[in-house]
């Protein structure tokens, strides 16, 4: 394959990846994983071929995310949507005079990659809490709380699960007759893990597992949450907005613990 003829079609797989990771329909991005493998194959190209001429230097990590959220649910999905997008997760709690006042969320991976998890994760978390405000007006006024509380905790974990979900079918496409084709995505998915974890290291960043869990206390509330889940789309449709990222409220002394999600 002459230079002009590979670089035109590696510039065409590499397109139809960027529109598999986000900003469409699931059924698109399920077509545009398909064809970029599909021209993998039928050119002999590996996904190290698509990869080698990228730039390298764009790789951050973001940490200028902070809401107000007291519960971990946030922290599950934003962990899950970071992965499906290429990206690595974590979390601070942002704690002052020894009580949470809010989670940091800070997401590791190419530029435009963080930039698109994000977006994703602030929708779908927005999405949340607007399905629990409208359920629980329906509600007595004396069991509201905790309704809104496991209904969000509900939603967000059921959420989460279908996003993990969308990252594993995403890796593991079948041809039209059904057959298996290449591991979608697999080979960039660890080889943008394996960066992403480097760059923590050169950071000092060691990363330990949450230490606490979010209760269900209404089960008609995690029941609704949990079927609300189904109706949110797990793609930000292009020319939405999302809620911009709030200031952080800074906490008093060294009061944040870096936590995996």
């Amino acid at each position: 394959m002459i230079a002009e003829a590979r670089e035109s079609i590696l510039r065409k797989i590499r397109k139809l990846l960027a529109l598999s990771q986000g900003g469409t329909t699931e059924e698109e991005a399920t077509l545009a994983t398909r064809r970029a493998h599909e021209l993998l194959a039928e050119h002999n190209l590996a996904m190290s071929d698509v990869e080698q001429d990228v730039e390298q230097g764009d790789r951050v990590l973001d940490d200028t995310t902070v809401d107000g959220a007291r519960e971990i649910w946030p922290a599950n999905l934003w962990h899950a949507t970071a992965m499906l997008h290429f990206c690595g997760y974590f979390y601070r709690e942002v704690r002052e005079q020894d009580r949470t006042i809010g989670l940091r969320h800070v997401v590791i991976g190419r530029r435009h990659n963080v930039e698109v998890a994000k977006l994703t994760a602030l929708y779908l978390v927005a999405a949340v809490g607007r399905l629990a405000d409208a359920a629980a007006r329906a509600v007595p006024a004396d069991e509201r709380r905790r309704f809104r509380a496991s209904f969000r905790r509900a939603c967000g974990y059921r959420l989460t699960e279908r996003v993990h979900a969308l990252r594993a079918g995403s890796a593991a496409p079948r041809g039209a007759d059904g057959s298996s084709t290449l591991p979608a995505l697999l080979s960039l998915y660890q080889s943008e893990r394996d960066a992403n974890e480097a760059l923590l290291r050169r950071h000092g960043i060691r990363l330990a597992s949450p230490g606490r869990h979010d209760r269900l206390t209404h089960a008609g509330g995690a029941d609704a949450g949990r079927r609300a889940a189904e109706t949110i789309s797990l793609h930000r449709q292009l020319g939405t907005s999302a809620p911009p990222p709030t200031a952080a409220r800074p906490g008093r002394g060294a009061g944040q613990r870096e936590l995996f999600a």
